[in-house]
């Protein structure tokens, strides 16, 4: 091998020499290394609801505030007459003289007991509040449960209607008879010896025998 070749291929094994080591060099520049991913910073925790304390009760789901306000708790229906008693009176023992937590709602607000639990949850699942239309699903949910274990008003007593149904008694049965005597004609002469001129249908007195052309009044000819 001549002096020009060996000169030839000491220059190629140079040139490859060089282009590895640029090539490393390149490959570990910092400006090419993958950063590590930045830490989300952590979200902050919601604040806690304030704190008021329930100096008046007006119903099963109206409270008086110590700060001067009034307020309808939040997802619970107008009290039904049945059963409004039993709610005024679990509100008073539940809520009055307690510091809750209230978290408002535009003219609303839910009730947060010491423990965290939803005064409205609360009561709907004791039968003693019922869930009004746009009540959530944990309201709705607790309702449902004691509908279905006869709880509260869900029970006898009430039924689950607002109005307890009165039946109808012996005394009841007793009046309507004292206002409507039975009587009977034997006939029209009999009906215009009583001081009668005609019977109507609804009339006590009235029968079909007397009314002969059948319009409904007898004795009219």
């Amino acid at each position: 091998m001549t002096t020009a070749e060996l000169s030839r291929h000491a220059r190629s094994a140079l040139i490859v020499v060089w282009i590895m080591v640029t090539g490393v060099l390149v490959g570990n520049m910092p400006g090419d290394s993958p950063l590590p991913p930045r830490a989300k910073p952590a979200a902050a925790a919601p604040a806690p609801p304030p704190e008021v304390l329930v100096t008046g009760i007006v119903d099963g789901r109206t409270v008086v505030l110590a700060d001067g306000g009034q307020v309808l708790v939040d997802g619970l229906a107008n009290p039904g007459e049945c059963w409004a008693a039993t709610s005024t009176e679990f509100a008073v023992t539940t809520l009055l003289g307690k510091t809750v937590g209230v978290v408002r709602r535009a003219d609303k607000a839910g009730l947060l007991l010491a423990d965290g639990t939803s005064f409205a949850v609360l009561a709907v699942s004791k039968g003693v509040a019922r869930a009004e239309g746009l009540a959530d699903h944990a309201i709705k949910d607790a309702q449902s449960t004691a509908m279905h274990a006869a709880v509260g008003f869900w029970g006898p007593e009430c039924g689950g209607l607002d109005v307890k149904l009165v039946p109808v008694t012996d005394a009841t049965a007793e009046t309507e008879t004292e206002q409507y005597p039975y009587v009977f004609y034997r006939s029209c002469a009999a009906v215009l010896a009583a001081g009668e001129t005609a019977l109507n249908s609804w009339e006590p007195g009235y029968r079909a025998e007397l009314d002969a052309d059948g319009n409904g009044v007898a004795c009219d000819n």
